[in-house]
């Protein structure tokens, strides 16, 4: 599971700006940091038991710790898995449970948080995740809904906070954020908009304060800042304005106080200050 760096502000616009945290990943099932059990038996050091075949295994088969904890088990055909298979933590709660059709995940799979609430709601067709998936929170609530294809995050998806509030929402094409995304806090204000390409923020983005002014805006290519970036206070002041490229701070800037005074401006070269001007 990865996070993207969010714009932060470079020194030279000295204004904090509290942004929305966001971990989004091309797979369905990683954002929750579970990931269902693959179809080999469990690592080596677990103790097997089940009956074999002409060769194959055949019927229920488990595997468990040294002290005797089940943590997978389930039913084999012909030496492949078949019907409801389930994996337990080696203190014995259950991590996940899913169906196999020949050897392969088809159908309903569900994950469990450690204290046994629902993690998530996951389809499978042909071993890959199809259809709509959803994750929960540990209290319940909805954190996440939308559909994969063909093992990737595929069209909207919407994600949530714990008390219910819309938190994220936005397209994937291939497992990739793209075209336009937003993000709101759990009061429901937004707090951010722009668009994606290729999982990278590209063209003009807004960062907003709570009483939906415009706190920070500007553009990427993609995924670095380029272009002129400005700042302002909830009110609408202008507080610092600069110029960027490839991600740098890289030609003229101005900061100005509350009261729209300005305080300094100057030239960046490559993120380093060449020239300052104080009034």
């Amino acid at each position: 599971m990865r996070s993207p760096v969010l714009p932060s502000l470079p020194v030279l616009l000295g204004v904090a700006v509290s942004w929305a945290a966001w971990v989004p990943c091309s797979g369905c099932e990683q954002r929750s940091g579970a990931s269902p059990a693959s179809a080999p038996a469990p690592a080596e050091g677990f103790r097997a038991r089940g009956e074999l075949r002409d060769g194959v295994r055949e019927g229920r088969w488990e595997w468990s710790t040294p002290e005797g904890t089940v943590v997978e088990a389930g039913v084999y055909e012909r030496g492949r898995r078949s019907g409801m298979w389930q994996r337990w933590d080696s203190r014995g709660r259950l991590v996940e449970e899913g169906l196999y059709e020949g050897g392969e995940r088809a159908g309903a799979s569900r994950l469990y948080h450690p204290g046994g609430e629902l993690l998530a709601e996951l389809a499978y067709a042909a071993d890959r995740l199809e259809g709509e998936q959803r994750g929960y929170h540990a209290n319940g609530a909805l954190e996440s809904r939308g559909a994969c294809a063909r093992g990737l995050r595929e069209g909207t998806w919407t994600f949530f906070h714990e008390g219910g509030a819309r938190s994220e929402e936005g397209a994937y094409r291939a497992g990739m954020r793209e075209g336009e995304w937003q993000v709101w806090d759990e009061a429901g204000n937004r707090t951010q908009q722009g668009a994606y390409e290729l999982d990278r923020e590209q063209g003009p983005w807004t960062y907003f304060h709570a009483n939906g002014a415009i706190a920070v805006a500007g553009s990427f290519e993609r995924g670095a800042r380029d272009g002129l970036w400005i700042t302002n206070d909830p009110q609408g002041q202008r507080l610092a304005e600069g110029w960027f490229e490839r991600g740098v701070a890289h030609g003229r800037y101005r900061m100005w106080d509350a009261d729209g005074k300005l305080i300094e401006e100057g030239r960046m070269e490559h993120g380093v200050k060449t020239e300052v001007r104080r009034p």
